[in-house]
């Protein structure tokens, strides 16, 4: 689940008294046991005795153990017991063109059978807000847009928190889906004009991941809807790519979760000369 024990800031309120409030804060940078030296900070009405008790002046250290358990297990036969799949009326699913819920569950479910797909089909906020918190699932798939979506303000945050908690969002093919992931997260990224394939994998961004199985190629199968490689936010993976300024597949870190995108719209259920494998990867990040 690459990189997702990077560096991140903790910070504890203690209520000393009713008129007193201490903070500390301290950096954590492994996903190991851990002795954090935290950095304690009076604000408030000045309770000296509390201090003396802490140290001499404004400020001292404290020594935390902290213990970290995964969201989810961390070995290489990793793949989600459930998954969200929307098929709101925006979808290709409601226009009868490309992929059908039936061909993504069973892409989705191949050689995984044990895993269960559950659909949802409004992006309104408390729709959203029922899917985010369902702690037990820790990946969602967007199919291609046949019309670009409204997403307020609130389900963009509850849909951002989702991914920084660990969780994974895969967007397949379709400038309405790149037009999206801009949207919500705020970057910048710009469709490509059309290039021919192969689309080559990336071994050092697929380092330490499980794109690092995948195919060394993808073929030209399906509709391809890539990106600008230049276009990409600083620290994103581009796992496949023409080698020319076009990526095909991505990954874009926000917290301890990915935001995927896979420029396939997966409109076959049948064998797409590697595709499948990597869409399955993805929901295994």
């Amino acid at each position: 689940c690459e990189d997702r024990f990077q560096a991140i800031k903790i910070c504890l309120v203690i209520s000393v008294a009713a008129y007193s409030v201490i903070y500390m804060s301290a950096s954590v940078h492994s996903n190991e046991d851990t002795m954090l030296v935290a950095t304690v900070h009076q604000k408030g009405p000045t309770l000296r005795k509390v201090l003396k008790t802490l140290g001499k002046g404004e400020s001292t250290k404290l020594t935390l153990n902290a213990h970290w358990h995964p969201l989810r297990p961390e070995h290489p036969f990793y793949y989600p017991e459930s998954v969200w799949l929307y098929a709101g009326p925006e979808t290709y699913f409601h226009g009868g063109m490309g992929s059908s819920i039936g061909d993504l569950t069973y892409i989705m479910r191949q050689g995984h059978y044990q895993t269960k797909v559950k659909t949802f089909t409004s992006l309104a906020p408390a729709a959203l807000r029922a899917v985010c918190w369902d702690r037990g699932v820790h990946a969602m798939v967007f199919p291609p847009f046949a019309d670009y979506p409204v997403v307020r303000d609130q389900s963009r945050v509850d849909l951002t928190s989702y991914i920084e908690q660990g969780n994974t969002v895969i967007f397949l093919g379709g400038f309405g889906s790149v037009a999206l992931i801009n949207d919500i997260f705020g970057s910048r990224v710009e469709a490509s004009e059309y290039q021919p394939g192969p689309y080559y994998l990336s071994k050092r961004h697929a380092a330490g991941t499980l794109f690092s199985y995948m195919p060394s190629e993808l073929g030209e199968v399906g509709n391809i809807y890539g990106v600008i490689t230049d276009s990409l936010p600083p620290g994103t993976r581009s796992f496949y790519d023409t080698g020319s300024g076009q990526t095909v597949v991505f990954s874009l870190r926000r917290g301890f979760g990915s935001v995927v995108y896979i420029a396939n719209d997966m409109n076959s259920g049948v064998d797409m000369g590697g595709w499948h494998k990597v869409f399955r990867a993805a929901l295994a990040l």
